[in-house]
């Protein structure tokens, strides 16, 4: 999220969406296993059937960890790709009705990730 000015400034939109459209119904933190996910490694380049997962084929934490880590632009599609869907799922999808407002925030994580 950045420096105090952007939290402050994230913080003033929250409470003028709060003011405007009243109290959330609602309220989801996400974050993605992306060192878990076949779908990070193969943005990373490792060769895997999506379709047909094998547990021999993930690898041990450490070393996806290590690919993960060495693929900062994959690591981005995997959270680009992941977040959209969700997003799509439950927001214009209407898994939770009509939605008036949401609001969202990216924050790296401390190995990196977003």
């Amino acid at each position: 999220m950045g420096s105090t000015y952007s939290r402050t400034a994230l913080r003033t939109r929250i409470h003028a969406l709060i003011y405007n459209q009243g109290l959330p119904s609602i309220f989801l933190t996400l974050n993605p296993a992306d060192i878990h996910s076949p779908v990070a490694l193969y943005f990373a380049g490792v060769k895997l059937d999506l379709d047909n997962i094998q547990i021999e084929q993930l690898m041990t934490t450490y070393k996806r960890a290590e690919i993960i880590a060495s693929h900062p632009v994959a690591t981005a599609k995997f959270f680009h790709l992941l977040i959209t869907n969700i997003l799509d799922t439950m927001i214009v999808g209407g898994v939770l009705g009509p939605i008036k407002a949401y609001f969202g925030t990216v924050e790296n994580q401390g190995r990196g990730s977003l």
